[in-house]
């Protein structure tokens, strides 16, 4: 154990006043903008269900002789 020593020139601490810069108030996003960002979304989702319905008769001819118990064992 160590052993704490009293010292006669004992002094208050002084308080320090800290200024933080303010943060940066995110902007108002414009109801334009958030239509054309979910419209772009809605397209996507559109074409990828598109391509995939397109692409289902391949991937059935190719999986034709496929078995789903042998993918079990």
């Amino acid at each position: 154990m160590t052993k704490i020593e009293r010292s006669d020139s004992i002094r208050p601490v002084q308080a320090v006043d800290v200024v933080l810069p303010a943060a940066p108030r995110p902007s108002a996003a414009s109801p334009n903008v958030v239509l054309a960002i979910v419209c772009v979304g809605i397209c996507l989702a559109n074409l990828d269900l598109f391509i995939v319905n397109v692409g289902l008769p391949n991937i059935a001819r190719e999986f034709a002789d496929a078995c789903p118990t042998e993918a079990l064992t």
